[in-house]
């Protein structure tokens, strides 16, 4: 199966935004339309995108849901009490073939990390997407990276 980990998109300013949560700005919405477009290009297809309950990683999920037909799950463990093992669970038990996580710096580039052990992999950057292979055929998790994305359309291969 594939893991896409995707950092969410640029959130508009603190100070346009008065109270709560900011929303994506304009900016941040073209560049995840950009890594989309991508994804969908080289042949990505997610059967289920979960995202942090923060509002910008939600508008983040709400637009790769849109572009990929697929549901968006809001996860407690993708927010700001980020927890590991109930990811591992949800990648364990799923019966897709593809899943995103939507989430934020610092904790999901080092859950990335933690998943690939001692690979070098790039820091995810806002709308920026790390594509794993994960095998979890004896009921563990070994992941390899496969493509790092950015809004840009570069991408880094691994080998």
């Amino acid at each position: 199966m594939k893991l896409i980990l995707l950092r969410h998109a640029l959130q508009e300013s603190s100070s346009m935004h008065m109270q709560g949560s900011p929303g994506l700005s304009l900016k941040g919405k073209k560049q995840q339309q950009s890594t989309n477009q991508y994804l969908l290009e080289n042949g990505v297809r997610l059967g289920c995108i979960y995202c942090s309950p923060v509002r910008r990683a939600v508008e983040t999920a709400q637009m790769v849901g849109e572009c990929f037909s697929c549901p968006v799950v809001t996860e407690e463990a993708l927010g700001e009490g980020f927890r590991e093992e109930r990811l591992v669970d949800i990648v364990l038990d799923s019966p897709h073939d593809a899943i995103c996580f939507i989430g934020h710096a610092p904790t999901l580039p080092s859950f990335a990390q933690m998943l690939v052990g001692d690979k070098e992999i790039p820091d995810i950057g806002r709308s920026s997407a790390l594509i794993l292979e994960v095998d979890k055929s004896d009921g563990k998790l070994e992941c390899l990276p496969l493509q790092y994305i950015t809004p840009d359309g570069v991408a880094q291969e691994f080998q």
